[in-house]
Protein backbone atom coordinates (compact mmCIF):
# COMPACT_ATOMS: atom_id res chain seq x y z
CA UNK A 1 0.00 0.00 0.00
CA UNK A 2 2.71 2.49 0.84
CA UNK A 3 4.03 2.18 -2.72
CA UNK A 4 0.67 3.42 -3.90
CA UNK A 5 1.22 6.07 -1.77
CA UNK A 6 4.14 6.70 -3.38
CA UNK A 7 3.11 6.58 -6.83
CA UNK A 8 -0.20 9.03 -6.38
CA UNK A 9 2.04 11.49 -4.18
CA UNK A 10 4.53 11.47 -7.47
CA UNK A 11 1.64 11.91 -9.77
CA UNK A 12 0.19 14.68 -7.50
CA UNK A 13 3.51 16.23 -8.05
CA UNK A 14 4.29 15.72 -11.87
CA UNK A 15 0.88 15.84 -13.57
CA UNK A 16 1.94 12.44 -14.72
CA UNK A 17 0.04 8.96 -15.39
CA UNK A 18 1.14 5.86 -14.37
CA UNK A 19 0.38 2.43 -16.46
CA UNK A 20 0.03 -0.50 -13.93
CA UNK A 21 0.37 -3.85 -16.65
CA UNK A 22 -1.23 -6.81 -14.91
CA UNK A 23 -0.74 -10.07 -16.29
CA UNK A 24 -4.07 -11.31 -16.65
CA UNK A 25 -6.32 -8.32 -16.67
CA UNK A 26 -4.18 -6.28 -18.97
CA UNK A 27 -2.96 -2.73 -18.46
CA UNK A 28 -4.82 0.22 -16.14
CA UNK A 29 -4.03 3.84 -16.60
CA UNK A 30 -3.73 5.89 -12.93
CA UNK A 31 -4.39 9.72 -13.03
CA UNK A 32 -6.01 12.64 -11.37
CA UNK A 33 -10.07 12.36 -11.39
CA UNK A 34 -9.71 16.05 -12.88
CA UNK A 35 -7.89 14.78 -15.79
CA UNK A 36 -9.82 11.89 -16.53
CA UNK A 37 -12.82 13.94 -16.62
CA UNK A 38 -11.15 15.97 -19.26
CA UNK A 39 -10.88 13.34 -21.04
CA UNK A 40 -14.64 12.32 -21.15
CA UNK A 41 -15.72 15.74 -22.13
CA UNK A 42 -13.17 16.39 -24.73
CA UNK A 43 -14.19 12.63 -26.24
CA UNK A 44 -18.39 13.65 -25.70
CA UNK A 45 -17.34 16.92 -27.53
CA UNK A 46 -15.15 14.99 -30.42
CA UNK A 47 -17.97 12.62 -31.18
CA UNK A 48 -20.86 15.16 -31.43
CA UNK A 49 -18.72 17.46 -33.05
CA UNK A 50 -18.26 13.94 -35.75
CA UNK A 51 -21.55 12.46 -35.23
CA UNK A 52 -23.03 12.67 -39.00
CA UNK A 53 -19.82 13.94 -40.45
CA UNK A 54 -17.82 12.25 -42.85
CA UNK A 55 -15.35 11.18 -41.12
CA UNK A 56 -14.94 7.24 -40.93
CA UNK A 57 -16.28 5.45 -37.87
CA UNK A 58 -13.35 3.02 -36.07
CA UNK A 59 -13.78 0.10 -33.65
CA UNK A 60 -13.76 0.89 -29.95
CA UNK A 61 -13.41 -2.65 -29.36
CA UNK A 62 -10.02 -2.98 -27.19
CA UNK A 63 -9.10 -6.01 -27.99
CA UNK A 64 -8.35 -5.13 -31.77
CA UNK A 65 -5.49 -3.13 -30.29
CA UNK A 66 -4.35 -5.59 -28.22
CA UNK A 67 -0.54 -7.07 -28.05
CA UNK A 68 -0.14 -10.76 -28.09
CA UNK A 69 1.72 -12.12 -25.10
CA UNK A 70 4.51 -13.23 -27.22
CA UNK A 71 5.16 -9.87 -28.77
CA UNK A 72 4.86 -8.12 -25.21
CA UNK A 73 8.13 -7.07 -23.46
CA UNK A 74 8.87 -7.30 -19.52
CA UNK A 75 11.86 -5.29 -18.19
CA UNK A 76 13.97 -6.61 -15.69
CA UNK A 77 14.02 -4.83 -12.31
CA UNK A 78 16.17 -2.66 -11.20
CA UNK A 79 19.01 -3.31 -8.80
CA UNK A 80 19.61 -1.25 -6.07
Amino acid sequence: MRRIEEVIDLIEITGDKCVILHKERGAYVVMKLDDYRKLVIERQRIANAVMGSNYPKYSEDIKEFEVKEEERFYPEPLED
